[in-house]
């Protein structure tokens, strides 16, 4: 069980109730994937979930073992995680975030900008984060600047904005 590969789906940010209920922020795109898990990881604790309920923008879970709100506050500010064999199969041209950092981003022209160390999520698109030899930038990850994603060679062809390299 220790040498299960697992990804961070979300961070315990509260409590809710009496009854041993924690409100998590999710990391994933879709809070409904957390109604079909049946048990998730905090830090290295496995539970088995109970109920899972969205709140607005975040999701309740009450977890089995967890049943005061006493023990539910030991949990704050931990993150959840799931087993790597547990994520959904994505649609094509859409990529889980562990998928993209470290990929090294070129230029259409073939000039090697960097890598990908962070990747920000944002309302409208996500940020790519480019980590370059002498500095740092942000690209929106949309198809105009992110023409090609190549987990294979491990490689992202880009054609930044006007003006966005020479900063």
């Amino acid at each position: 069980m220790k040498d299960m590969k697992r990804i961070k789906i979300g961070q315990i940010v509260n409590t809710v109730g009496l009854k041993g209920e924690v409100k998590i922020y999710s990391f994933a795109e879709n809070l409904q994937r957390f109604e079909d898990l049946k048990e998730i990881f905090v830090e290295n604790e496995l539970f088995l979930i109970e109920k899972s309920r969205l709140q607005k923008t975040t999701v309740v879970l009450k977890l089995e073992e967890i049943n005061s709100r006493e023990m539910a506050e030991a949990y704050r500010n931990k993150f959840v995680y799931i087993p790597q064999e547990a994520l959904e199969e994505l649609p094509e041209d859409a990529y889980y975030i562990k998928d993209l950092l470290g990929l090294d981003v070129y230029q259409k022209n073939g000039e090697k900008l960097g890598l990908v160390s962070d990747i920000i999520k944002g309302p409208g698109q996500d940020l790519y984060e480019i980590k370059g030899n002498d500095k740092t930038f942000l690209l929106p990850g949309v198809k105009e600047f992110v023409l090609d994603i190549d987990l294979a060679n491990k490689r992202i062809t880009v054609d930044p904005p006007k003006g966005l390299l020479d900063l």
